[in-house]
């Protein structure tokens, strides 16, 4: 019974591919005369493209996009001030992402100017107007200026329950592997601060994103912005920051070695190389770039990590020697408690905080 069925099978199986030999399914009992084979004619597939040209097309597609600059965009740049912003925007009108142009402009004049009277200002028709067109062509802001538009939003005081804010940050989830690595640090710096679960589910598919594209990092700021967040981050996304961060050490200026020495201090990560590292380009700066509020920090850090580096102290002691007129006792008592943990004295220096009359 099974040799039956299995010779019906060979049968079938070759009707249906005529390509393969139906002695390749022998039956055991072999008749004189086999039927006819009917085979079907076999329509060719339509052609499908190569995973690059696809990748071509969409890089077209990207380009073709990208809207040409307008008179309106050149009158936004050169505005002096909110008031002519809105004017602008009541003349002129625009695109959604013209709008979203026009309301950074606008918030950027507005703490560049002083303006006291926010609450008048976000409730300016015109203003109102700007945020309806962002709501209702979200899709057509780019990137670029959506991060920005969203730090300037949550600046003039807008709440994280408004409708163009949610419309933003929806937008920005679904758009997260758009964004280039330097947009996703600042929307992390942007989100950390953002209460809400829509805040941190963005965080959160943002953060994945870095991790998962790690190796696109190539500038300093990127690594100091992202470092200065460092309880939000992963262990692991930690490490490979601190091994870009000593690739790149040597294009670190003094405040993004700040940055850096405050946030491994934070977490209590002593990363010896790191530290070393930061040390030697640290101690090269000139003085118009060592502040004293950024030496009080750099010897805040060292102390908490117990991480000595005489030159580092040296060239602290030589600096602050030469500023004291700047002392003042909160600062004389933290690089007091901060030598203190590091054991280590400098008389010339203690002498000039005893004459200044705090010890």
């Amino acid at each position: 019974m099974t040799t039956r069925v299995l010779a019906q099978w060979a049968r079938f199986l070759g009707a249906r591919c005529p390509r393969a030999s139906l002695t390749s399914f022998p039956p055991l009992h072999v008749q004189a005369e086999s039927a006819p084979v009917k085979t079907f004619q076999m329509h060719p597939l339509p052609p499908v493209r190569a995973m690059c040209e696809v990748h071509s097309l969409i890089k077209e597609f990207d380009r073709s996009q990208v809207p040409k600059r307008t008179e309106l965009d050149e009158l936004i740049e050169k505005a002096g001030s909110p008031e002519e912003v809105l004017q602008l925007w009541a003349e002129w009108g625009g695109s959604g992402n013209q709008a979203a142009s026009s309301f950074v402009r606008l918030a950027k004049l507005s703490v560049e100017k002083g303006n006291q009277d926010r609450t008048a200002l976000m409730q300016d028709p015109r203003l109102l107007d700007m945020l309806e067109k962002v709501s209702s062509q979200v899709a057509t802001v780019w990137n670029g200026t959506l991060v920005i538009l969203l730090r300037a939003l949550s600046q003039q005081g807008i709440a994280p329950g408004d409708l163009v804010m949610q419309s933003l940050q929806t937008e920005a989830l679904w758009r997260v592997r758009r964004f280039s690595y330097k947009q996703l640090a600042y929307l992390a710096d942007w989100a950390t601060a953002r209460p809400g679960p829509e805040g941190e589910e963005l965080l959160r598919s943002v953060l994945k994103q870095l991790e998962l594209r790690w190796m696109e990092l190539a500038d300093v700021r990127t690594i100091s912005l992202l470092m200065a967040r460092a309880r939000h981050l992963s262990p692991s996304l930690m490490d490979k920051l601190e091994d870009k961060a000593l690739e790149l050490a040597e294009k670190f200026s003094a405040e993004d070695i700040r940055r850096v020495a405050l946030s491994l201090a934070s977490q209590g990560r002593r990363a010896v190389p790191l530290l070393r590292t930061l040390s030697y380009h640290l101690h090269q700066k000139p003085s118009a770039e060592l502040n004293t509020p950024l030496l009080l920090d750099v010897a805040y850090a060292y102390g908490k990590l117990n991480f000595h580096q005489t030159q580092v102290f040296q060239r602290i002691a030589a600096e602050l020697l030469s500023r004291k007129a700047e002392f003042s006792a909160s600062n004389i008592t933290r690089f007091a408690k901060s030598f203190a943990y590091l054991k280590w004295l400098n008389l010339p220096l203690f002498e000039s905080f005893t004459e200044v009359g705090f010890l």
